[in-house]
């Protein structure tokens, strides 16, 4: 079985579709109108912001029900993702105040709060329903260290966060390192900041020290 995508698409009031970041604000924001495309739950969320003219509201639900079974290509990613999506769930924020409505709303954010791995730019991925978890090879587990404390060497103050996929994600002054180790070897991944020299430098030096 495939992994479940999810991704979002920004609709305007010609109907015209684009592709935009996974991020939970845009299901938040009164100037939007949304598809959320989630695989998760087999739904389309299609949020529809309180600031949101007549013109765009009309249009957004043809596009939302042309994508029932039919789900999205991704043009920036290739994905097809959405196939097994049935179900067109409308979120209008005039309307939060309906208990059922509230109620959807959070189910749709929760899908947010999972973890899950960037697969391309606009696309994200989550494990698999009921997958069993890998054992960690203790050699990725040290060189994963290693690398973090390496980037400590160049920002003293980082908030350090995991995904279940294994991806690691830094946060420093100077932006996000993603990344993930691979045969003990150091990858960056999409959405990553690249590593100073000063970064790379202790990393070597750090590895060179226990061989």
């Amino acid at each position: 079985m495939s992994p479940a995508r999810a991704m979002l698409l920004e609709v305007g009031g010609m109907g015209m579709i684009r592709e935009i970041l996974f991020k939970q604000n845009y299901l938040q924001d009164p100037r939007r109108a949304a598809i959320l495309v989630d695989e998760v739950n087999g739904v389309l969320w299609v949020w529809l912001g309180t600031d949101v003219n007549m013109k765009t509201r009309k249009a957004i639900i043809p596009v939302a029900e042309g994508l029932l079974g039919a789900g999205y290509q991704a043009k920036a990613d290739g994905h097809h993702v959405g196939q097994n999506c049935s179900q067109m769930v409308v979120l209008d924020q005039r309307q939060l105040s309906d208990p059922t409505i509230q109620q959807n709303h959070q189910v749709a954010l929760n899908l947010f709060n999972m973890s899950y791995l960037e697969d391309g730019r606009f696309v994200v991925q989550f494990q698999a329903a009921g997958a069993a978890p890998k054992m960690a090879d203790p050699k990725n587990i040290a060189v994963a260290g290693i690398m973090i404390a390496s980037i400590l060497d160049d920002s003293p103050e980082v908030f350090v966060g995991k995904t279940s996929q294994g991806v690691y994600s830094v946060e420093t002054s100077a932006g996000t390192v993603k990344f993930q180790i691979k045969d003990g070897n150091v990858q960056l991944v999409q959405g990553s900041v690249g590593l100073s020299d000063k970064i790379q430098r202790a990393f070597q030096q750090n590895i060179q020290a226990l061989q």
